[in-house]
């Protein structure tokens, strides 16, 4: 635990140092501000004029000397870039015509604050794309949460200043907008490997989770924009904001997506299933390909509809067929009977599948298109939604039946699941071991 002795005597130290520093820059006038703007170690002769100083040696070696440091930062710990850092942060806070005493208790409270701290908060955030709620803030799981774009809430959270939120309105503009950002926080502890890391390595999974989570729970073109990073440290400020190279499409298919705050419980259930799945997913390569051609068929733009209707298919190929005989009559058949809840519904969703097989063969295979087969491709979202519940049903299914990792048991899944559909009571006895019988729609 940190001794008031302790925190005195460094502080002591960096008072002087801050206050000769402030010198330094009212005696270069205009020339100063140049230290006001300074990021430590990118500058040698900026550094080199604070390492000067002569309080800087005796600074140095009380911020070294506080209790924990080495463990975290390093041995020797790199006490002369946590100094400058204070530094400069405080000289950027700090006007140079008159010592201000408040302001620097400000930043030294900050500065000694965040020296103490056992881990980094690392912080991911992206524009949602055709998404409209009911709540401010939408809190879900593992660190994430959908909010309004406040950026004034974003500037306190993240430090940015008005050159970050320019690049994020930039991405808005793009298309899909809305008045929403996806915003995702991971905490690391501190050690010396990561002191200068600048992406949380979970960031990015988390954020692909939960929109993957969303457009499982309900229909709507739900999309994330340029994921951009930050790790907001005021004793280890990075280079710049850091930003992921996936870009998505400028405008989706599909109607925009409205989430309820009602329906954040069954959304934070959907994001542990996918996240359970992936921890096994290699094993069931043929669930997999399909989750990833249904996440591939929402980044599809308008003028690739088609194609989007391929994807579709594809993965329901993937998660209902092993053989290469009665494709069509198969897929329909599985398919219409693992999602319906009586024989009207599964005559109508055997009729649904049929048309969509026939229309993507249409498709692949280059045959003119008629009337009905472009009003089918423009009725997508009928065909994302069946391939939504089922993949639903399979990733629970996968996750709850260890039998079903092992490919003896995919073997045995398919080679029965015809017989097993064709009596109701084993039926039933499948659509409850997928979570059909609870699951929305």
């Amino acid at each position: 635990m940190v001794t008031p002795v302790t925190e005195a005597a460094a502080r002591a130290a960096c008072l002087s140092l801050a206050t000769e520093a402030l010198l330094l820059v009212a005696a270069d006038g205009s020339n100063g501000d140049s230290l006001r703007r300074a990021i430590p170690l990118h500058s040698s002769p900026k550094d080199d004029r604070v390492k000067g100083l002569g309080p800087f040696e005796a600074a140095s070696r009380e911020i070294a000397r506080s209790p924990n440091v080495q463990e975290m930062y390093g041995d020797p710990v790199p006490s002369d870039k946590l100094l400058l850092a204070f530094v400069y942060g405080f000289l950027a806070r700090h006007s140079p015509s008159e010592f201000d005493a408040n302001l620097f208790e400000a930043t030294w409270n900050t500065f000694w604050g965040e020296l103490q701290e056992s881990a980094w908060a690392y912080y991911g955030v992206g524009n949602v794309q055709n998404f409209d709620g009911d709540s401010a803030l939408f809190e879900l799981a593992d660190g994430v949460s959908i909010r309004h774009r406040d950026f004034d809430e974003l500037r306190r959270i993240l430090n940015w200043g008005d050159s970050d939120l320019e690049f994020l309105t930039s991405d808005w503009m793009r298309g899909g907008a809305s008045g929403y950002v996806i915003l995702a926080r991971q905490d690391v502890a501190k050690e010396p490997d990561n002191l200068v890391l600048g992406n949380g390595p979970e960031i990015d999974p988390r954020i692909l989770r939960t929109l993957l989570a969303l457009r499982l729970l309900k229909p709507g073109a739900v999309g994330v924009g340029q994921i951009f990073h930050v790790r907001p440290s005021f004793i280890c400020p990075p280079a710049g904001m850091a930003r992921s190279l996936r870009v998505s499409p400028m405008w989706r298919t599909g109607s925009r997506y409205s989430l309820s705050a009602s329906e954040c419980p069954e959304l934070i259930k959907l994001y542990a299933a996918v996240k359970a799945f992936g921890a096994i997913s290699g094993d069931i390569p043929n669930v997999s390909l399909a989750l990833r051609r249904f996440s591939t068929s929402f980044e599809r733009e308008f003028s690739q509809a088609e194609d989007g209707i391929v994807d579709a298919t594809i993965a329901l190929e993937a998660l209902l067929l092993r053989e290469n005989d009665e494709l069509a009559f198969r897929l329909a058949f599985r398919g219409s009977s693992i999602l319906a809840t009586d024989d009207d519904q599964r005559v109508s969703l055997f009729g649904n599948i049929r048309d969509f097989y026939s229309l993507r063969s249409k498709i692949v295979h280059g045959t003119s298109l008629k009337p009905q087969d472009r009003a089918l491709i423009q009725n997508g979202e009928l065909l994302q939604g069946i391939v939504r519940r089922l993949l639903r049903a399979f990733m629970i299914f996968a996750v709850a039946h260890p039998e079903f990792r092992k490919s003896s048991g995919q073997h045995s899944f398919y080679a029965a699941l015809d017989r097993t559909l064709m009596h109701p009571a084993t039926r039933l006895e499948l659509r409850r071991s997928m979570g059909l019988e609870s699951l929305p729609a």
